[in-house]
């Protein structure tokens, strides 16, 4: 597909493409301030909650793409599932607070 069409035209960009309009059908909805980056990664993401949870937290904060992948890549919609302390978790998240102890932010090896 790539020689007849040109760049950015191969099989699987063009699956993601597929993907995309799967999960956002309706144009008006998407977000200005995303970016395909963005959208790629949010396409990554299989559970729709999370993935709802990431689109409201990247719009809210305003994180760009490589915030967003950080985020995503250190769990925080699995850390606030299991977290007592919601608030702080995020906190640490915007960087509005820096833990204390190791043991906040390094994962107890028998959980």
């Amino acid at each position: 597909m790539e020689p007849h069409y040109g760049p950015g035209f191969s099989v699987r960009q063009l699956e993601r493409f597929r993907q995309f309009y799967r999960l956002f059908p309706i144009p008006s909805a998407l977000l200005t301030e995303f970016s395909w980056t963005h959208y790629k990664l949010m396409l990554s993401i299989d559970n729709e909650d999370k993935r709802e949870f990431y689109i409201s937290e990247a719009s809210k904060n305003m994180w760009n793409a490589r915030e967003l992948e950080r985020q995503v890549n250190s769990q925080l919609y699995e850390r606030l599932l299991i977290s007592n302390d919601k608030q702080k978790v995020l906190a640490v998240a915007k960087n509005e607070i820096f833990p204390e102890k190791p043991e906040e932010i390094i994962k107890d090896p028998m959980i």
